[in-house]
């Protein structure tokens, strides 16, 4: 299968049309009517090792922004979602699906990070927002020390054991 102009064309212009709507829609929506919302567990502190900037409409702009980039392999994947090629192991309706949860990702990840309340989690990640038990700890006995970057160093230092 050649990639063609034309479906790169396309897939430019579907990923930036996204892209475009997400932030200028984050962008619009006052700072405050985050305020109203539960907000994120990580707050006040560094979330994801980005300071959130609660004064602004996109109270992450560095996560949102990067969080955008699923937009594009998912664009790209619904795109040549019905191209036969040989060596394809998935059909068109596995590549349907997986174009619109890398969109849906994408965009809800922006979303979060964006907003940084607790509505954020459900679209990015439904298991997060897990009510009926909390999820197991995992983490091995002893703790293997971790080089942790300055920025990061709080939010870390608050799991380790």
């Amino acid at each position: 299968m050649s990639i063609s102009t034309r479906d790169l064309l396309v897939t430019g212009l579907v990923s930036a049309l996204l892209i475009i709507v997400t932030l200028a829609g984050l962008s619009l929506v006052p700072a405050s009517t985050w305020d109203a919302m539960r907000p994120a567990t990580c707050l006040p502190t560094a979330c994801f090792c980005e300071a959130p900037l609660t004064t602004e409409s996109i109270r992450q702009p560095v996560n949102a922004v990067s969080s955008l980039a699923y937009v594009i392999p998912g664009a790209w994947m619904l795109v040549t979602a019905g191209q036969v090629a040989v060596g394809v192991i998935f059909g068109t309706g596995h590549r349907i699906m997986m174009g619109l949860s890398a969109i849906v990702i994408g965009v809800g990840s922006a979303f979060y990070h964006g907003s940084l309340t607790f509505v954020g989690p459900v679209f990015r990640h439904p298991r997060h927002v897990s009510v009926r038990r909390p999820a197991p700890d995992l983490r091995p006995a002893a703790a293997v020390p971790l080089v942790v970057h300055d920025d990061c160093a709080d939010q870390w230092s608050s799991t380790s054991r």
